[in-house]
């Protein structure tokens, strides 16, 4: 049932972008690039909400895989800076790693 109104939001959202992109094209041979970009335009908007409707939100970024290299390369970057960084710079970085393991955890539950 889900699915069903999945795909009819789908068809109602380029409905309403046709729709609503019509004025954008004329007749004219002059307007035919200008015409097949819009088309390309709209599909990968199709594409898009396909895919955040069958797999969520933001399917082309893995932020888990990202926070865990944000933590080891800035864990890496601390053991070979720390002498050189200012107190305070230090500590901003302590508490981003902090942060960045507590959502880290968050994900494995």
């Amino acid at each position: 049932m889900f699915l069903k109104k999945s795909v009819r939001l789908i068809i109602w959202l380029t409905w309403l972008k046709n729709k609503q992109g019509r004025n954008d094209i004329s007749s004219s041979l002059q307007n035919l690039e200008h015409a097949k970009q819009l088309n390309q335009e709209r599909l990968l908007e199709i594409n898009n909400l396909k895919n955040i409707l069958a797999y969520g939100n933001n399917v082309n970024n893995n932020y888990k895989l990202n926070t865990e290299k944000r933590l080891l390369y800035t864990e890496g970057y601390l053991n070979h800076n720390a002498d050189h960084m200012s107190d305070q710079s230090f500590k901003n970085a302590k508490v981003k790693q902090e942060n960045r393991k507590n959502q880290l955890d968050q994900f494995k539950i």
